[in-house]
């Protein structure tokens, strides 16, 4: 379900971000995935519960950095495009791995001794942590800028 709604994402990120600006399209991101993440760690009783959540968070990130892109794109110099592209996309990377490090030492962490496996509590803490981190983004769109237009024409 996350890869189709990441797939479908990116045409529907693309269309907002000219719509609607690529700052508005990250904000509502941000603040979808830390809600559907808050979520989870109060409500995961059953399937629906994760499938539903894998698909609003994996269609969140989709358009949150189609966005990303767009806006990236049009506030430098054309020139510059592939390498500020490529640096959001590689700042991208590392934070989906260390974001996958501090999901294992958490669920780690909170390992049953019995059986070794993670405790509910353990992905609930996940869940959590996972969903304040996505709304502290929000913190940093409000310190950034995503321009419209490129630097530099008409200054």
């Amino acid at each position: 379900p996350g890869a189709v709604a990441g797939a479908l994402s990116d045409s529907v990120g693309g269309v907002a971000a000219r719509r609607f600006g690529p700052r508005a399209v990250v904000v509502v991101g941000a603040v979808v995935t830390a809600a559907t993440l808050i979520a989870l760690a109060a409500q995961h009783t059953a399937p629906w519960q994760l499938v539903l959540a894998k698909v609003l968070t994996a269609f969140a990130a989709g358009v949150g950095t189609t966005a990303l892109l767009a806006g990236t794109a049009t506030a430098v110099e054309t020139k510059d495009i592939g390498i500020a592209t490529s640096l959001l996309v590689v700042t991208r990377v590392i934070g989906v791995a260390l974001g996958a490090q501090l999901g294992g030492a958490i669920l780690g962490a909170g390992g049953d001794p019995a059986t070794g496996l993670p405790a509910e509590s353990a992905f609930v803490t996940g869940f959590a942590v996972a969903g304040l981190v996505a709304a502290l983004s929000l913190l940093v769109v409000r310190v950034t800028k995503l321009h419209a237009t490129k630097k530099g024409a008409g200054a």
